[in-house]
């Protein structure tokens, strides 16, 4: 009896100082293991492999079924969807971009024609003479006012070859032209006052602007302002422009 009895005592012992050990061991290595356990995922597998089946999912008789687009195939070629619908709006900006706008409409041609200018000849004897180059002018709606635009510019390359001068006083500018009742009115500016070389040049001046407007068979005198006034002399000299000038006025 003592026997068994001790045998029995040394049987606990033996798993009590088992299960210390083990708890030690545990205790000192339990983040290891559970790492071993999170790389290997024992918990998962073991858990779910012992859990049901889900059943699947059967939809009821009356859900109703998303339709399907409609495919038709013609005989002998490959099937076809329709095309999908337009917004009215996606169609009003499709006919607004096929539209070209105003900036995109071109400008209508730029219309030249060919005037006539007077421009100076000096002859041998000192006598001054004016006489007529053509010249090809932008006209658009003022004819009258591009023409003594040009002729105020001065002679081009080839006029000067020809001994050509323009006696306009340099720095005049054309402020305004119109025409009422066959009568030219040309508004200059103050610098068409005075000429540098005197009462010659001065009626030569007025010879190339008289002339020029003239050229116009829809104009047939030329009334002279500066800086929009009617003026009775030109210069000191006393040259008279208060009252409209002709080619006669020049004709002695």
């Amino acid at each position: 009896m003592a026997t068994s009895r001790k045998r029995t005592n040394f049987g606990v012992l033996f798993w009590i100082a088992s299960i210390l050990l083990l708890s030690v061991l545990y205790l000192a290595n339990h983040r290891n293991i559970q790492r071993v356990l999170d790389t290997t995922r024992f918990m998962e597998v073991v858990f779910e492999e012992n859990q049901p089946d889900e059943p699947d999912v059967v939809p009821e008789a009356n859900e109703p079924v998303a339709a399907l687009p409609r495919v038709t195939e013609e005989p002998g070629g490959a099937a076809e969807t329709p095309p999908p619908e337009e917004s009215p709006d996606a169609e009003a900006e499709s006919t607004a971009a096929e539209e070209p706008s105003q900036s995109d409409q071109p400008e209508p041609a730029a219309h030249s024609t060919a005037v006539t200018l007077y421009f100076i000849r000096v002859s041998d004897d000192g006598r001054i003479i004016p006489e007529a180059v053509e010249r090809s002018v932008v006209a658009g709606d003022s004819p009258l006012t591009r023409t003594i635009e040009s002729l105020v510019n001065g002679p081009n390359v080839d006029a000067i070859n020809r001994g050509l001068l323009n006696l306009i006083p340099d720095g005049t500018r054309l402020l305004s032209a119109s025409v009422e009742g066959r009568v030219a009115y040309l508004n200059f500016s103050e610098e068409f006052r005075f000429n540098p070389l005197g009462t010659e040049g001065s009626l030569a001046q007025l010879q190339q602007v008289v002339y020029s407007a003239t050229a116009f068979s829809s104009i047939d005198r030329v009334q002279i302002l500066v800086e929009g006034n009617v003026l009775d002399y030109l210069s000191v000299e006393g040259i008279y422009i208060g009252a409209p000038l002709s080619r006669d006025t020049f004709r002695a």
